[in-house]
Parts: C-alpha cells; structure tokens; sequence
C-alpha cells in the first residue's frame, strides 16, 4: 500500500488511485474496504459518493450473489475552467485579485458651450435593498441630471444594502437578502436614462457580498446595464476631458470634524498620484475642502435614510446629490463649482417602489 493521505480530522480524504483499485477489486465487504484504506466506511461512501463510484458490486459480492468487482476508475477531477463555470453558474465570481483597485480610466464627457468646461453629476450609497433607501430621490437626481444635459455621473460604492451578516441585526432593516436579489432589484430600479452613463466603484455593504458568498455584486449588475460602468473595488482613477479625478469609498467613521477627515484622505496620496478632484463616499454626509494640497476634495451625501445603525454610530445621514462644473484649459484645471441640491423630508417605505 502506497502512503495515505488522510488523518483523522482531515476535511477531504484522497486515497492514492492505484491503493483504492486495488483494494477495491481484493474486499469482500464496504467495512473491509475502508479498514484496508486507513478509514471508515461513512468516509469511504461519501469519497464514493463524490467520485461517483458504485459500491453495489461489493455489497452483492459480500452476500454471495456475484463474483468478485471490477471496479470503474473514478471520475476525473473537474478541470479549472470547469469549476469556474460552475461557480459562474451558481452566482459567484471568482477572481484572482479579488480587491482591485485604482485602476485608470480615460472618459470624454460632452463640453459646456463648445469649449472651455464641463460638469458631471454625483450619486452616492443608495444602498438598495434596504428599508431606507431613497429611490424617489435617486430618480430625481437623474431627471435633474437629464433636464440639464449632464452625461457624466460619478458614484462613489454601496450600491446595494449588503449581506445579511455584515452587521449583528442588519438583516431586519432589509426588504431584499442575499447577493441575487439585490442585483437583479438593482438591474431593475437603478435609475436609466438616455444617454447618461454613471462610472461606479463598489463600497463596503457591496463587497459584504463577496465576502460572505464570493459575489461581486456591482460588477454583475454593470454587466447587465450599458449605461454602468464598473472601475473596480474602493477606489479608482477616471480621468474627465484632461482632468484626473479619484472616486473612494473609505472604511471607518465620519471623525470629529468632517474637513479633517477628508484631509486626511487627501494626505495618503503620493504627491505623484493626486488627483484634481477627490469625490469620496461612505460617509453618508456632505463636506467641501476646496483646495488642500491642490486638491478639490468634496464627500458625496448619501440616498439611505436614517438607519439604527447610523443611529448608534451618531450620524445623521445628509440626503442629496450634488453637480461639479470644471473650467480648464490647456494647462489643466482653472475653476471649480459645485452644487448640493439636498432632500431633507425622508420618504417612508420607498422600497414598495419598483
């Protein structure tokens, strides 16, 4: 007999091929079997089971009706490209570096008056799927972006609401659970309109997902919109008609003093890798710091209403979107203006909305 290859307290036992034909063709019963592999005989159907080995022969064999089995060489092993497309087929999303981040984007967005300026739009964390979520507002927020010609929306993460285990008790602020509900809800409601595409990174309720079932959720959404755009996990670069902007979604809460926690985001650049425009996420209020280190760094606002866990972490989320209009020449940028157009009044149960 060849080494074995399983311990008591091993999670998968592999015998050798060559030791189990062997045995296979010598045992007179299942029980004999196992002992001759150095296991028992629950392992060994499950080992049969999993390989889709029959041990009728045997049996029949042990009680006299037959002459000793030939055994059949189990299954192969399933090839990678296999197991991916069974993972694929299950909803989960398989990727060698699953925290991509600051990837490089070059994006041309249509110029205000024939030259000179441009001005983009800027939704963050609807958090769709949750109790609170503002879906009337988000549609607002692209009917205003529709009347006022703005082809270019940015969106900092949390697409969805997250998994059921992200938090102790999230679950009961959901009205959807779990990764496939949320993304075919998100497919559906996220706001279209025509010829206005949002470039979108995922945020930590959507990586929840890939944590807890190996699900990207917001790349799987994207793939099934034209008009979304997916530039990875937490942060990415875009680059907007000349002008570098970085999109974030950080970890971590608001700070003492909402400027300084955007200045130190703003810190951890190198000074090689600044952008012009900071647009950050997650926080769920809104702040400007309109030059710090040369950078125009604002926080997003949110579209998820007061929840029980902002209420604990003493936050009180600030509702709205906001507009940036960028002058620039051939030298870069020369002028920022941005614009908060806020909701203050909630609305209740906006999840019945399709």
């Amino acid at each position: 007999m060849g080494t074995r290859l399983w311990e008591p307290g091993d999670q998968m036992w592999e015998p050798d091929l060559q030791d189990f034909l062997e045995a296979y063709s010598k045992a007179p019963s299942v029980k004999h079997l196992a002992r001759a592999l150095g296991t028992n005989d629950r392992t060994l159907r499950r080992y049969a089971k999993r390989h889709n080995i029959d041990l009728e022969p045997i049996k029949r064999y042990s009680q006299g009706r037959t002459t000793p089995p030939e055994p059949d060489e189990p299954a192969p092993p399933l090839t990678t490209e296999e197991v991916l497309k069974l993972c694929e087929a299950h909803g989960i999303d398989v990727v060698k570096d699953p925290f991509a981040e600051d990837r490089e984007y070059q994006v041309t967005t249509p110029v205000l008056d024939g030259q000179g300026s441009f001005k983009i739009g800027v939704v963050s964390d609807p958090h769709l799927g949750s109790k609170k979520q503002q879906l009337t507002y988000l549609n607002a927020a692209y009917d205003y972006f529709d009347r006022h010609g703005i082809a270019t929306v940015l969106n900092p993460g949390d697409v969805t609401a997250g998994s059921d285990t992200m938090h102790k008790g999230i679950a009961l602020e959901f009205f959807l659970h779990g990764a496939d509900e949320q993304v075919d809800y998100a497919v559906e409601a996220y706001p279209q309109r025509t010829d206005i595409t949002t470039h979108v990174i995922s945020g930590n309720h959507d990586h929840s997902h890939l944590k807890s079932g190996g699900s990207n959720v917001v790349k799987r959404i994207c793939d099934r919109r034209s008009d979304l755009e997916y530039l990875g996990m937490s942060g990415a670069y875009i680059t907007l008609n000349g002008i570098r902007f970085y999109i974030h979604h950080p970890s971590g809460g608001v700070g003492y003093a909402r400027s300084y926690r955007l200045q130190k985001q703003i810190e951890q650049f190198a000074p090689e890798l600044k952008p012009k425009v900071l647009v950050s996420g997650h926080t769920h209020v809104t702040c400007v710091l309109e030059s710090y280190r040369n950078v125009f760094g604002f926080m997003a606002g949110c579209f998820e209403a007061q929840t029980a866990y902002l209420v604990e972490k003493g936050i009180y989320p600030e509702l709205g979107f906001s507009t940036l209009t960028v002058e620039y020449d051939d030298e870069g940028a020369v002028s920022f203006e941005k614009k908060w157009i806020p909701f203050y009044v909630p609305n209740e149960h906006d999840y019945s909305t399709p």
